[in-house]
Parts: C-alpha cells; structure tokens; sequence
C-alpha cells in the first residue's frame, strides 16, 4: 500500500518471505541475515527472522545497504537486480541506483554482469565497483570477484597493492590476484592494470589474429582483434603469442640493461625487473640510449640474414621472424649454423673489421663493438672514413683476395670481406701459408709471415 508510513515484520518459524515495494522517492533500505531496516520518503520499516527478503525500489535515488556475515556469502548481480545469500538467508534489492554489499567475514565471492550498455569495473583487493546505465554496486570485501561483461564496450581497472600482484590479461579472459583478493573476467574490451608497489608481474595473452605490444619499465599497451591491456609499474612482464602476425616494441632503461633475441624468445633483463616476448614474428628492442647495455642474437640451423643500420641490428630467421637491436654498447650475434648472411655498413668514422679463425669482430667509431660466429659469409662496407680490415691466423687452405678497395678471406669454409677500406692487415699461422692475390689495390696493405 502507498500510503503505508511505518511497517513492523516478524517471521516464525518455517521459511519466511517478504517483498516490499517501495514507491516512494529517495528511500534507504539495509538487508541483513534475516533482517531489514527502511527509512526515507515517509516511510519507517523493520523487519527480523525472514529467510528472503525481496525489496524493490520503483523511483528517486533510493540506495541499498547489503550485508554478509561471518560465513562465504554470494554476491550476485545482474541487471537491476542484486542478491546476497549463504546457506540460510536469501536478499534481493531491485532497481537500486545506488547498491553497496558488504561481505563481512569469510571467503566471499561476487558474482558480476555486465549490462547491454557500457560497463566500468573498478577492483582493489578490498573494493569492487561496477557502474554501468543500470546504476552503481559497490562490493566490500569480498575475497573473489567475476565479471562477465555484456555487449557495450566494457572497461576494467584492477588496482594492486604494495604486495606481489599478478595479472593475466587477454581478450578471452584476464585474471588477478590483488593481494589475496581473485578476480577473473571475461567479455571486457579494455583492461587498465596498475601495479603500484612490491614486485608485480603481468602476463599478455594474445589471440590466433594480429596483435600489437609497445612495452618499456613504466607501462605496456597491449592492442588487436578488439581487445586492449593496459599496464604501468610492472617489474616482470610476459607477451605470449599463439598464432598470428604480432609485432614488439620494447624499451630498455637509463641503466645498465642486458638482453637475449633468440627466433622464439625475446628476454630484456633490467635494473627492476625482466620483460619476455614469446613467440612474435616481429620484436624490435630499444636499449635506451643510456647505460652500458649488451643484447645477444640467436639466429635459426637455416638461413638466417643479418644486417645494421645506424647501430641498429637485425636478424631475419629462415621462417621469416624479424628481431631487431637498437642502440646496444654491445652485440653478439650468432648465426647458429646454416648458410647465414651478414652485411655491416660502417660510419663516417674510422670503423674495423678484424677476424681471426672463424671469430669475427667489428668496431665502430661511435663505440659500438659487435662479436659475429657461426655466420658462413660476412661483408662490412666501411663508407666513409679511414676504415680497417684485420685477417689474423690463415691457414694453410685459407686465402686472402682484393683489388681497388676490397678485400676477402676465405676462413675456415666462411667468407668475409671488407669493402671500402684504406688499411688491411693480414697474418698468416706459424708453419702455414695461405694463398694471397692483391692486385691493384688502392689501400695500405700489410702482410706477415709465410704467403703462396
């Protein structure tokens, strides 16, 4: 009745009901185990030993107080409904704006779902809150939280702690563990991750389509087929690909950092922490420009190309996988066996090119040093500059070639030349001689011990 103005409701014994409809504007209603209490607009209510409860609010700003107890309640919501319930009380508050839950004490899961419009779900590890066209839900302390989102364009924001969180963030489902607290979801279109203190790790999981990571120590912008992660104050973070033309951009730091590029596995160990790519056809890995940094090349058994430009390298594997190095100290590229190429153009300054046996080193005038093995043939285009070339230790089926401004060795079944050079320097191995033919050179050529 709407005229109704103070309401009293006492169950007995059996399994007690009650379902109250509130008409009246900007009232405020509190469920608990077994009881109510309801107050604004005019009215007065209370009620006690009631197994369900059922209040409905028809108009206003009418808010809703929900409290757990000491045992595992379940918190659900759908639409403009929200329930609490354990073994032995069933609450329900329909057409709330404003919904606050409390679990209380024990383990307490929340049920969530999205609506048809767009949804924005906020979780720390004590607080859960979910607005959307339907209204606000506030969910306290509830130790899991699952959101299932609808057919808007949904956002999470998972907030961690000053503990070690861990997030897994995908288009088919993300999860965390926010200091105890789980969370899981599925059906969000954008998922922000903030890490805050305590070491946090975050792992990107893509889809069989194209995605794309942009990632560094301060943030990760994960990004394809509909779905993006957010993340910021990671200090371990994985991008894992299953299939598709994925492409990594990672950024080093103002330290010292130190990296590993194998056809498979991208890992960047830093001053906080590591970052891994795994499995991306595409990973280019900025060193920073500050810090002594070292990253190391792994190529394929097949044929593998390798090639600079500007103090950057990259290595394109037998199946067409692309890793790239920029601004590294130091470079180790190894070719891993095959028929592998590599070509080297050098600087305005005085770059080198020196090899002994089957060890191949190149230095750069802007301080760059580059260790090359297992590569079969290797051509370093000095450009500009008084550049060097450096042939140590030939053996007796080695062989040393050049005219103009080349020159080439035959080492150890591998073949490297030097192109555009004004020095080379060559030495045969004690008791060996190797076969030279210089003709018409136009460098400074030095050559020691025993030649055919």
């Amino acid at each position: 009745q709407q005229d109704i103005q103070s309401l009293r409701v006492h169950g007995h014994g059996g399994y007690d009901r009650l379902d109250l409809e509130l008409s009246q504007n900007d009232v405020a209603a509190t469920l608990v185990r077994h009881g109510l209490t309801v107050s604004g607009g005019g009215l007065d209510g209370f009620g006690n030993s009631l197994e369900t409860i059922v209040v409905t609010a028809t108009g206003g700003n009418s808010q809703i107080l929900m409290a757990g107890t000491a045992g595992n309640d379940v918190l659900e919501r759908s639409g403009q409904t929200t329930a609490l319930r354990s073994g032995d009380y069933w609450n329900y508050g329909v057409g709330f704006g404003s919904v606050v839950a409390d679990g209380k004490g024990g383990i307490d899961r929340a049920e969530l779902a999205g609506s048809t419009g767009d949804d924005r779900l906020g979780v720390s590890r004590d607080k859960a809150q979910l607005t959307n066209g339907e209204g606000r839900l506030v969910a306290l302390s509830f130790e899991n939280v699952r959101f299932a989102g609808g057919t808007g364009s949904d956002l999470v924001n998972l907030h961690g702690t000053d503990g070690n969180d861990i997030f897994t963030l995908g288009k088919h489902g993300s999860a965390a563990n926010l200091g105890g607290t789980g969370v899981s979801m599925v059906g969000a279109e954008r998922v922000n991750a903030l890490g805050r203190g305590g070491t946090d790790s975050v792992t990107l999981n893509d889809t069989s389509g194209q995605e794309t990571l942009a990632a560094n120590t301060a943030f990760a912008l994960f990004t394809g087929n509909g779905f993006t992660a957010f993340t910021t104050e990671m200090e371990n973070v994985l991008a894992t690909s299953s299939g598709g033309e994925d492409f990594a951009v990672v950024s080093g730091t103002a330290n010292d950092d130190s990296a590993w590029m194998s056809p498979d596995e991208t890992v960047l160990v830093h001053s906080v922490g590591r970052t891994t790519i795994s499995s991306y056809s595409r990973v280019s890995l900025d060193a920073g420009y500050s810090g002594t940094d070292s990253v190391t090349l792994l190529g394929t058994s097949g044929v593998d190309a390798v090639s600079n430009e500007s103090g950057s390298w990259s290595i394109i594997n037998s199946w067409g996988a692309r890793n790239a190095a920029q601004g590294f100290d130091s470079v180790t590229i190894d070719g891993w066996g095959g028929a592998d190429t590599l070509i080297a153009v050098g600087t305005t300054g005085t770059d080198r090119i020196a090899a002994t046996g089957s060890a191949i080193r190149l230095e750069f005038a802007g301080g760059q040093r580059v260790q090359i093995a297992n590569v079969r043939e290797v051509t370093f285009d000095g450009g500009n500059g008084a550049d060097e070339a450096v042939f140590a230790e030939l053996g007796g089926s080695d062989s040393l070639s050049g005219s103009g401004t080349d020159a080439t060795a035959q080492v150890a079944g591998r073949r490297i030349s030097a192109r555009n050079i004004d020095l080379l320097e060559a030495t045969a191995r004690a008791g060996h001689s190797p076969l030279q033919s210089l003709s018409a050179v136009d460098y400074l050529f030095m050559l020691d011990g025993t030649w055919r």
